[in-house]
């Protein structure tokens, strides 16, 4: 004990800890201990942890804080460089027991393991991030099955793990498959040799996510995503608040002291599943979606020295961005020019690849925007699994030339509608009037008196459908990657090559063949503009 019958422990300083901070531990009869995390070498660190002691130990000092405060000083001043000092001593203790074959006991079964991350060594050549980029599409293709723009926006999110820290907006990268067997784990193997810190997880609980993410700041890969994430609304709260830097922190109390705790959440993962993930989730994300090989197009089997091949790559992204650290935080905030097709979110997803795409050069530029279009500008917004905005998409199907329909009349339209879910909506009934238009109330539309029957009017439904859905002419179907037209970027225009030019996105088994043409001669169909009319008002509900 201490004059002022504290008892204080130090820890050593944490071998990545750039900050000086180390844990300090104080102790007194009575009360739980008082756990900080302080800068030991700073008088005014030690001031601040010294008063928060004071006030949570209720010490009476009698006016003489200021001496508490230079005996605190001084006493963590030694007990920090014996802490050193043993930390140093059991290293050197540990490394001697290696060499010597008495290394320490595993850990007991059952009890886990310590988090371990892979540490590379960068490249030791000058490296070039085009000739990078192109090779890890190569390195995707030979062993997956996907289309060119699909692997290109996969070689470009690993490059941008090793760069994340300079930007504020994190998009999460999301592989879907309609079903199993459509190499969706292949290709996490080959991101899990590729991604920055990659940390992989088959299941994991919120608690996990902010507190792995807080100290390692990893690529987090979590795998059978629909097994566990639909029913977590926590842990989709937590994966949903690393979008932005800003509010990528969940707050947590301390189950001893009861202090509130802040912990990070900003860092990349990525998510995988079978079919649709939460529309909130999957707004944050670039979307890849899988389909079956074709049994004609043969893939090389992964091995061991996929491995090796994929970290070779790791260490030539981690060298460029070493190399390039000025020039990545001077474009961070540019605005470059993207397809007037994304919406503000997918805008926001590719801001950062398109950025690195930039600066690769040669085709990039060109790729990289036609990817935005692939994996987010031809997503089918009716598919999410916002169920107003599916009924906003289906009213519009079935009302026709009507001005206005009852409700009976409108809701038997509805369940006449094939794979839809309104004629079984109400426990194996059709939707309820009521229900209905509860829906349609968050998009300010309500129903009228007309004819002693409630009714809805299609000047007022058509307003709504211009602001949340798409234009009729340019509705997709669902993002399945064989459907989606060959999409090219010329001269600042995008491209889209139709069904007469027979010029669709390219099988696998035309590998060898495939080219990115700058030049855009695989197009001569403007691509429409899609946009709310102008004669709408905008309305808040």
């Amino acid at each position: 004990m201490t004059d002022y019958n504290l008892e204080i422990t130090v820890g050593p300083l944490p071998p990545d800890d750039k900050t000086t901070r180390r844990l300090v531990e104080i102790h007194s009869a009575g009360k739980k201990p008082f756990r900080e995390w302080a800068n030991t070498c700073s008088y005014s660190a030690v001031k601040s942890l010294g008063r928060a002691a004071v006030d949570y130990f209720q010490l009476k000092l009698n006016g003489q804080e200021t001496d508490f405060i230079n005996w605190l000083y001084e006493y963590l001043q030694q007990a920090a460089e014996e802490a050193d000092q043993r930390a140093l001593k059991e290293a050197a203790e540990r490394l001697i027991a290696s060499a010597q074959g008495n290394q320490e006991e595993p850990p007991k079964p059952g009890q886990g393991r310590p988090v371990e991350l892979r540490v590379l060594e960068p490249w030791p050549e000058p490296v070039q991030l085009k000739e990078v980029l192109d090779e890890c599409v190569d390195y995707i293709r030979k062993y997956v099955y996907c289309q060119p723009e699909q692997a290109d926006a996969v070689a470009l999110y690993l490059a941008w793990t090793y760069a994340f820290n300079h930007f504020d907006v994190l998009p999460y990268l999301v592989v879907t498959s309609p079903t199993k067997r459509c190499g969706k784990t292949t290709l996490l193997r080959l991101i899990l040799h590729v991604a920055n810190r990659p940390l992989p997880a088959v299941n994991i609980r919120a608690a996990g996510i902010f507190r792995v993410v807080d100290s390692f700041r990893p690529t987090l890969i979590i795998d059978e995503a629909d097994m566990f994430l639909e029913s977590n609304p926590e842990l989709i709260g937590v994966i949903n608040s690393g979008w932005t830097r800003d509010t990528a922190f969940v707050i947590r109390c301390d189950s001893e002291t009861g202090e509130p705790r802040m912990f990070c959440t900003f860092s990349p993962r990525v998510i995988a599943a079978i079919g649709r993930l939460k529309d909130t989730v999957e707004d944050r994300a670039i979307i890849i979606t899988m389909e079956r090989r074709p049994k004609e197009v043969e893939l090389a089997r992964v091995r061991k020295q996929t491995k090796a091949e994929g970290e070779a790559i790791a260490r030539k992204y981690l060298a460029w961005v070493m190399d390039h650290q000025a020039e990545l935080r001077e474009v961070a905030e540019t605005e470059p020019e993207l397809p007037d097709s994304l919406d503000d979110r997918q805008y926001e997803n590719w801001r950062p690849l398109t950025i690195l795409a930039d600066l690769a050069g040669g085709d990039w530029p060109e790729r990289a925007r036609r990817g935005a279009l692939w994996t987010s500008g031809a997503k089918d917004e009716v598919a999410t699994q916002d169920i107003g905005i599916r009924l906003l998409a289906d009213i519009r199907e079935v009302f026709g030339e009507d001005e206005y329909l009852t409700s009976t009349a409108l809701i038997s339209r509805l369940a006449e509608i094939e794979e839809a879910p309104w004629a079984t909506y109400s426990n194996g009934k059709p939707i309820s009037p009521h229900k209905v238009a509860s829906l349609l109330k968050r998009f300010g539309v309500k129903p009228i008196k007309r004819e002693k029957a409630n009714c809805y009017r299609k000047s007022d439904l058509s307003r709504v459908w211009g602001l949340y859905l798409q234009d009729q002419s340019s509705r997709s179907s669902s993002p399945v990657v064989s459907d989606y037209p060959a999409i090219t970027y010329k001269a600042g225009t995008l491209m889209e090559c139709g069904v007469e030019n027979e010029q669709s996105s390219s099988l696998l088994s035309d590998y060898g063949k495939t080219t990115y043409d700058s030049a855009g001669t695989s197009g001569t169909l403007n691509r429409e503009k899609r946009g709310r009319d102008d004669e709408y008002e905008e309305f808040t509900v």
